[in-house]
């Protein structure tokens, strides 16, 4: 192991690149910088959600504002989803639509718990 450590200790001398690397490295870890990395990726992952259920309440309204694009889902989800699971997903429109403004708060809510979570992992 020693002479691992001197081969290395050499080619840092001879190379600045990797010098700059392997410092860079070291400092990474002693800043816990994987661990920081981790909990942003944590918080942008927990932020689609939110993300996914404003979306939701943007396209209930709309669609309430415009019933033929709501008629014309419908017509789409029958046409493309057979069965059972096409009048599923026809419900889960219809309640998303009616819930809208409800799932819209629940989204924006969540999506400031995630957003200053991510920010104050930012922050340090």
């Amino acid at each position: 192991m020693d002479a691992v450590r001197a081969w290395f200790a050499r080619e840092r001398a001879r190379r600045p690149w990797l010098d700059h690397l392997a410092r860079a490295g070291s400092t990474y870890t002693k800043s816990n910088g994987n661990h920081l990395g981790a909990a942003i990726t944590y918080f942008s992952f927990l932020a689609l959600f939110p993300l996914i259920l404003l979306s939701i309440s943007v396209a209930g309204f709309v669609l309430s504002g415009h019933p033929e694009l709501f008629a014309d889902l419908h017509r789409l989800i029958k046409e493309n989803i057979p069965g059972g699971f096409g009048a599923t997903v026809g419900k889960a429109v219809d309640s998303a639509v009616d819930n809208r403004g409800t799932v819209g708060i629940i989204g924006v809510v969540g999506l400031a718990y995630a957003g200053l979570g991510w920010i104050g992992n930012l922050r340090t």
